[in-house]
């Protein structure tokens, strides 16, 4: 083997190491990459479950405000009445 063979032979198992840690490299972007997703799955849930209370009681405030429209203004009309 000349020396062009050797540095070939070199380049070559370089280029052989540099995939091997690229691959790992991937395998472990995989794995952060499921975290990250399950840990957005989980947020958007709980997100979704807040928004569903939230709404709930902005419902109940609604529905609570609107009973009291009606007696305000009897109230405001038996009050002009009885100026």
């Amino acid at each position: 083997m000349d020396k062009s063979d050797l540095i070939l032979a070199a380049i070559e198992q370089l280029g052989r190491n540099l995939d091997a840690k690229i691959e790992g490299v991937r395998a472990e972007l995989k794995g952060d990459i499921a975290q990250v997703n399950a840990g957005l799955a989980r947020l958007e849930t709980e997100v979704k479950t807040e928004n569903r209370v939230i709404h709930a009681r902005l419902d109940e405030q609604r529905q609570t405000v609107n009973a009291l429209i009606p007696q305000r203004i009897a109230a405001v009309g038996r009050t002009d009445a009885a100026e």
